[in-house]
């Protein structure tokens, strides 16, 4: 499918407000036609979704328009629009976002929520595959006391959560490379890990949008439990006793998680929904 039908200067001399709703149209078989196209002309001119509508009588530049062709084509091909746009807002806070990292979800949310009401002033705190770092900034932004380690075994997530943290402007937080435990020489009072854990042969299930995004971080052995089994295995090690570990999964595999979790030796297991009712964080205590 084109987005233009005729010459690229067919379409010059055509205000903003024309190619909110040109666009909107083009993405109608999309669940939030009108946003992309608000958040693609945004981000093709730079300016925010609220200057857009108060000046969409601006007409757009030739070059514009060129950049405008290529994004909506990106999109149309199903590719995620915080990939397009280079960004995605999480907890309150924008992330930059690129191709080798997952793009934050709201679901996930609820996994910084569970963990700040059990944080205390000066607690530390690891996360396992940090990604483009959210999670760890996120509790970070609302705990500036505690130490934060996040981790990741992707040496270019590690220089995107970096520059996100130098973005926010978040001190409290350490990034470095650790395939999960590997580089880990100390004990925390909460790990905290957004896992893989999808199966690989619920891939042709997945939205067309997940296709683009990083395999390694959506997909595991074993039925999707490899990487949450190896987790719980050895989070007791480096946890401090009345430590928590909490994990984000799948929204069918709680009673596997859960018992993985009593396996495993950790008390007061619990399993929360998330915003649809699904189980999707669980959580467990270490105890001696």
């Amino acid at each position: 499918m084109l987005i233009f039908y005729h010459s690229i200067n067919n379409f010059n001399n055509l205000k903003i407000q024309f190619w909110l709703q040109y666009i909107s149209n083009l993405l109608y078989c999309f669940r939030t036609p009108q946003l992309d196209s608000e958040m693609i002309i945004s981000y093709t001119v730079q300016q925010s979704r609220t200057w857009i509508y108060i000046f969409n009588n601006i007409f757009l530049s030739t070059s514009q328009i060129f950049l405008l062709n290529i994004f909506v084509r990106r999109r149309i091909n199903c590719e995620p629009i915080s990939y397009i746009i280079k960004k995605k807002e999480f907890w309150s806070c924008v992330f930059r976002i690129s191709k080798y990292v997952l793009i934050p979800r709201k679901e996930t949310e609820f996994l910084v929520q569970e963990i700040l009401k059990r944080i205390n002033m000066y607690d530390s705190v690891l996360d396992l595959g940090c990604g483009s770092g959210c999670i760890s900034l996120s509790i970070a932004h609302e705990r500036p006391y505690c130490n934060i380690i996040g981790i990741d075994s992707s040496l270019k997530s590690i220089t995107l959560s970096k520059k996100n943290a130098k973005y926010l402007n978040i001190n409290n937080v350490y990034f470095f490379y650790s395939n999960w435990f590997s580089a880990i020489k100390r004990k925390f009072n909460i790990i905290v890990s957004n896992p893989p854990y999808i199966h690989e042969q619920e891939i042709v299930y997945m939205n067309k949008d997940c296709m683009f995004e990083p395999c390694g971080a959506l997909i595991s052995r074993n039925h999707g439990f490899s990487d949450i089994e190896h987790i719980i295995k050895y989070a007791y090690i480096f946890l401090f006793n009345q430590g928590f570990l909490i994990i984000e999964h799948g929204w069918k595999q709680k009673e596997m998680v859960n018992f993985l979790f009593k396996k495993y030796n950790f008390f007061d297991v619990m399993s929360y929904f998330d915003f649809n009712g699904y189980y999707r964080i669980t959580l467990g205590k270490k105890v001696y």
